[in-house]
Formats: structure tokens, sequence, C-alpha cells
């Protein structure tokens, strides 16, 4: 039985690992609530976001995905949408949907669709082409999210998709930066003597650490820096971070680099670093930055 005592937005998300994306729905779930909404996730498996909701008391539902970019997976989607997620998500009067991924675009437009209400998809990679764009049927979606200028652009040949189509920057509140130095550092067993350098992100290939352990293995042949650590904070792709242990051990660096894994108090990291140094190749969200 649908209740109309709330209002209520209903997030997909695919990712379910800690990182840019997940970190932005807990945002917009928590704005959300100061605006009276009441937020919903679907989601196709357990991950940090699930664990982050279970502590905050918001709903989720884990319900299957399938890639729309697999052409014969495409027919798939429609009919799980009837089968599992109508039944599934038939408790509340939704009045919004909104996809957090551009990947789940189309089951976004397709919910919304059966639904009858809006649907919103955001825009994080600067890999949404306009080709790609009408591929995912972002032209049914009813807003556009681009976290930057130049991918909302890309759409500029398109006049209807762009004017649908509205940038809204990533950031963090400046609570976030407020840690005490000499107590991050006696968090993350560093001395104050020394130079430490912090890198933020999923070890992998796409971010690139191996970069800054060569970068910083050249300065210590170079003799032009001796006290110092290198600090990575976030979960690792395995097979990267094997590459990035055997680095580690042929450049000489056992002493000065630290994989951190997962870091919960990231206040505190920051406070604890004197540099920033972030190597990606490419980037969807920025926030690190």
């Amino acid at each position: 039985m649908c209740s109309r005592t709330s209002r209520y937005a209903l997030f997909l998300q695919g990712s379910t690992a800690l990182g840019g994306s997940t970190r932005s729905l807990l945002d917009s779930i928590e704005i959300l609530q100061e605006a009276s909404y009441q937020s919903v996730v679907v989601c196709p498996q357990q991950g940090w976001l699930t664990e982050q909701l279970e502590l905050n008391k918001i709903r989720y539902i884990l319900l299957p995905i399938y890639a729309w970019r697999k052409l014969f997976e495409r027919p798939r989607v429609a009919l799980s949408i009837r089968r599992h997620w109508l039944p599934a998500l038939a408790p509340w009067c939704f009045d919004i949907v909104h996809s957090n991924e551009f990947w789940l675009a189309p089951h976004a437009v397709l919910l919304a669709g059966y639904l009858k209400i809006p649907s919103v998809i955001h825009l994080r990679d600067g890999h949404h082409t306009l080709k790609k764009a009408y591929q995912y049927r972002l032209t049914k979606a009813n807003l556009v999210l681009a976290v930057s200028t130049e991918l909302r652009n890309q759409f500029a040949t398109d006049p209807d998709l762009y004017n649908k189509t509205f940038v809204l920057f990533n950031g963090h509140e400046k609570k976030e930066f407020n840690g005490s130095r000499e107590t991050a550092r006696e968090l993350f067993h560093l001395s104050t003597k020394e130079l430490v350098v912090g890198n933020v992100g999923k070890l992998s290939e796409r971010k690139n650490q191996r970069l800054l352990l060569r970068a910083m293995a050249q300065l210590k042949r170079q003799k032009r820096l001796t006290q110092f650590k290198v600090l990575f904070a976030g979960e690792a792709m395995p097979e990267y971070a094997r590459l990035m242990i055997q680095d580690v051990q042929d450049l000489d660096l056992q002493q000065e680099v630290k994989l951190l894994g997962p870091v919960k108090d990231m206040a505190a990291f920051f406070a604890a670093i004197d540099l920033l140094v972030h190597c990606a190749r490419r980037e969807g969200l920025s926030r690190v930055l």
C-alpha cells in the first residue's frame, strides 16, 4: 500500500565501494533529509555504501542490475524492472528517481516511465559523449546534472539536451579539514619533522599511484629528500596493489611508504600531510582535488 505521508526520492547506484560517487550520494541523501525527503537506494550488492546506509538508517534494496552496454542484456533490463523492481518498490510512492551513475540512466528512465515520475541523471565522467548520451537515453530524462561545464558543453549541438543539463559542482565542507596536525600525526605514527606526502583514491591504474612512487624514489636517490613519508589512502584493486608493493621493494621505499587502505577520518589524514599529490590519468568527480 502506497503512503503519501512523506516525500520519497529513489536513488540508483551501481557501485557500492568507497568512492566519489558513493560519498556524493550520501551527501545528496543528507541534504534531501533537510528538505523533508526520505530516500531509498537501489544497488546490486552490499559494500561500503550499504554499511553507511545502515549506520544512518537509510533504506536500501538489493536488486539485479543488467548492463545496458551489452546488447544481449538490454531486453533483460526492462524485464527485470517489471518483474523484480516494481514489486520491491511498491511500498513507496516516489516523487523522483535519480540515477547517481550515467550507466544506469536507461534504468532510471524506464522506471520513471512506469512510475510516472521525473528522472534525473548524474554525469560524473568525461566519457559521456553526445553519442553515448543518445545510447543511454539521456534525451528521455527530465533533468541531467553534470559535475563540470566541460561535460555539459559536449551536448552543445543538441539544444534540447543542453538546456536540460545543469552543472552541479562537487565539494567538501570546511569542517572536514579542521583537524589538529599534531594529533593527526600521532594517529598515523608520523614524526613532526618528516615531510609527509599524501595520495587519496582507489589504488588503480587510472589513479596512477605508481608514478608517485617512481618520483619519490628519484628524489630519494638524488638526496633532494631525506626524511619523508608517503601515505596512500583508499581501497585497492588487488592486482594494482601487488604491483605497488613490488615497486616499494624494488625502489627501496619500505621505510617511507604506507598503504593505509580506506581511511575513516579523512580530516585527520589531510591534517597530517604537508602535500597532496594527485596522479590520476582522468577524473570525473575530482572531489579529492
